[in-house]
């Protein structure tokens, strides 16, 4: 598919850590066209289990979304369209640390 991803190694090497997508429908990007693109807006997400260290992969993927928000003049919206808050993150890395222990409880 034509998203953008961030993998865990340079050069596109290694798990995928997080993923951006187009909000428009159908969600891709037009690499040829990329100078006359226009979109209302861009999904980062993390696909999980994915990356080895998942609360990494969350916490680049925000990092990363902050600093395009803030370059573009967007604003983080959480999965309800809300603005993203401090405690949906936390909520979130609690989701993320609780899939970590099921997973590990399963390979024990």
């Amino acid at each position: 598919m034509n998203f953008f991803h961030r993998h865990e190694q340079q050069a596109g090497r290694g798990p995928i850590q997080f993923s951006v997508a187009n909000m428009l429908q159908p969600g891709v990007f037009d690499i040829d066209n990329m100078d006359s693109m226009f979109t209302r807006g861009l999904v980062f997400f993390v696909t999980l289990p994915g990356p080895e260290d998942m609360i990494q992969a969350f916490d680049y993927m925000l990092e990363t979304a902050r600093v395009v928000a803030r370059n573009l003049g967007g604003e983080l919206l959480d999965e309800s369209r809300s603005v993203l808050t401090q405690q949906a993150v936390e909520h979130s890395r609690q989701q993320i640390r609780e899939l970590e222990r099921r997973l590990l409880a399963q390979r024990g």
